[in-house]
């Protein structure tokens, strides 16, 4: 396990739920539209792509933090947390510890996935090529001079150049 997810997070109850459920649910897809998928691409190459985030620890911390921004933000209709105040620094350091153990948890994910497929096939393999990416996100960004708090759900930057791969769901292929 990575010494970035050996880190606490901001409450003890925080902390419960990240050793009840991180440990449990660590390689594991979960429910939803979350798949494993391979396919082979135009030229030939045969792709993996096991689409999965930080499964139930994600969603407890998102639920506690926006819990305490309901707490201070009655008088608006959407809850909010200043990004400087500690309640806001706690919630953007949680988030970077869930992106680390979806990160770790693809991988464990992809490193089984690979010994199995080299089991059946008979055959060492290696990968020629992987990326990561993640797409629940929050990262600040410039945009026309301003730094902004970006939020994707369910989405990921479309930068000139990056590379990425847009899933299908359980009945379409990706692309």
């Amino acid at each position: 396990m990575p010494e970035r997810l050996r880190e606490p997070l901001s409450t003890n109850a925080l902390n419960h739920d990240r050793d009840w459920l991180a440990a449990r649910q660590m390689a594991t897809l979960g429910g939803g539209n979350h798949f494993i998928e391979l396919q082979r691409d135009p030229s030939g190459g045969l792709w993996l792509t096991v689409h999965v985030g930080s499964r139930g620890i994600g969603a407890a911390i998102v639920g506690h933090h926006v819990r305490a921004a309901g707490d201070q933000s009655r008088t608006r209709k959407l809850p909010f947390l200043n990004a400087g105040s500690a309640e806001g620094q706690a919630f953007l350091r949680d988030v970077d510890w869930a992106l680390a153990y979806a990160a770790e948890n693809r991988r464990q994910i992809l490193d089984c996935m690979h010994r199995v497929i080299a089991e059946r096939v008979r055959q060492n393999m290696e990968f020629a090529d992987s990326f990561d990416v993640a797409h629940n996100t929050i990262t600040r960004e410039v945009h026309d001079g301003r730094e902004l708090f970006i939020h994707r759900k369910g989405a990921m930057r479309a930068s000139l150049g990056a590379r990425g791969i847009i899933p299908g769901s359980m009945a379409t292929a990706a692309i």
